[in-house]
């Protein structure tokens, strides 16, 4: 079983898979609850260094699980694992990617993804709707190219470095 859970860095609970649940040691994890409410052990394994650039699997010692965090900007996405290598489990992986997939493109922000050399691999519908700009004519392009002039503004350029 995976289960995923999706906070900012307050640990207040954004989304949450329904796996989640069975995880969870106070009942359904809702949003706006915290995580450590459901899942106390957390609090002794969320280091500065986990919390800045995630990390590998990590025990929990009271449950039979090892959670992953990835830490991305102001927000954290925990990923519980069963506590056995899931070694290259292709239904655990196509689950756990349809759900980061929708959560990405349902988010209520706008989110661009670019690669290291600036092309844009990522444009959710937020930041199709924001940008009045398709998708498809963004996808595989440098992101300087297609928002050229507020991409100089150091706000644009601030936020893509920031990753």
């Amino acid at each position: 079983m995976n289960a995923v859970v999706i906070t900012d860095r307050e640990l207040t609970v954004l989304a949450s898979s329904l796996e989640a649940d069975r995880i969870s040691q106070r009942g359904t994890i809702r949003q706006g609850d915290n995580l450590l409410d459901h899942i106390p052990s957390l609090q002794k394994v969320l280091t500065n260094e986990v919390m800045t650039i995630g990390s590998e699997r990590i025990a929990l010692e009271d449950l039979p699980m090892a959670v992953r965090v990835l830490a991305v900007g102001n927000y954290l996405t925990f990923e519980f694992v069963s506590g056995a290598d899931p070694g290259d489990d292709l239904a655990a992986i196509r689950h756990k990617n349809a759900f980061l997939e929708k959560v990405f493109e349902e988010a209520p922000i706008g989110i661009i993804f670019v690669d290291k050399d600036e092309t844009v691999f990522g444009f959710n519908k937020q930041q199709e709707k924001n940008s009045r700009v398709s998708r498809d004519l963004v996808l595989g392009r440098r992101l300087g190219d297609i928002f050229g002039k507020a991409y100089q503004e150091n706000v644009v350029t601030k936020a893509h470095w920031a990753l």
